[in-house]
């Protein structure tokens, strides 16, 4: 929690769950939509169901200190005490995973100098964006407004490029849902921090879009080129 919670943004509890639950909705089941033709192995809900993100740390974050905050805010904002499994390699290759750190270190195999490695839901991570977004939208501080992200990016960029552009693509669409509420907003400078974030999101996933386009494009060619063939 944020010790700096000294006041609420009551235009923030406007977004009401509803209007929340929908904007995550649509635009989950339109980028699913696009995965189908991007990802056709893989579909994007089945993804964000189940998929698992393995890293070597509890520290999952990629970015510095910014030079509006102390390093101590940015260190108590970027600390992660969550995973969804932990294990280790012993010197015979074999993978041990455990879903509590009390369980691996009583393995009779487990030595202190093994590298640990820990494994992530992306559903759970995918709940700490949403949480920690509505967060900084009612609380409006650096603390939550760095946590939202710090979940949000390490989705990003330790999933494969599509797949992490789908996952942006998402937020990018519910968040655009969610601007059209800008009374919920506490300040302008809050909308403009927002918006910023807003605009670099959506020209970061852009590629997802343009490549849905044209791969459809390029099988609605094909497909009027076999109708053409049939016909001569």
């Amino acid at each position: 929690m944020d010790n700096n919670e000294n006041k609420i943004n009551l235009s923030g509890l406007q977004i009401s769950p509803m209007i929340w639950r929908d904007a995550i909705n649509a635009s989950t089941d339109l980028t699913h939509e696009f995965s189908k033709l991007l990802l056709p192995n893989s579909y994007f809900k089945k993804w964000l169901e189940a998929g698992e993100i393995e890293h070597e740390s509890l520290n999952i974050s990629f970015e510095e200190p910014i030079i509006v905050a102390t390093k101590d805010e940015f260190t108590r904002a970027i600390r992660n005490d969550y995973f969804y499994k932990v294990g280790f390699i012993d010197k015979h290759k074999t993978k041990h995973v455990k879903t509590a750190m009390e369980e691996l270190t009583s393995l009779p195999t487990y030595k202190e100098e093994h590298k640990l490695f820990y494994i992530y839901k992306v559903k759970d991570l995918d709940h700490f964006v949403s949480l920690y977004f509505q967060h900084w939208l009612i609380f409006n501080t650096y603390f939550y407004w760095v946590r939202w992200q710090l979940y949000l990016d390490f989705i990003i960029k330790k999933s494969e490029k599509t797949i992490g552009g789908l996952y942006e693509y998402k937020w990018a669409m519910a968040l655009g849902r969610i601007e059209g509420c800008t009374h919920a907003f506490e300040t302008v400078d809050q909308y403009k921090q927002f918006r910023d974030k807003l605009d670099r999101m959506t020209e970061s996933s852009k590629f997802v879009e343009n490549e849905f386009i044209r791969i459809r494009d390029s099988k609605d060619e094909k497909r009027k080129s076999r109708e053409i063939l049939k016909k001569v």
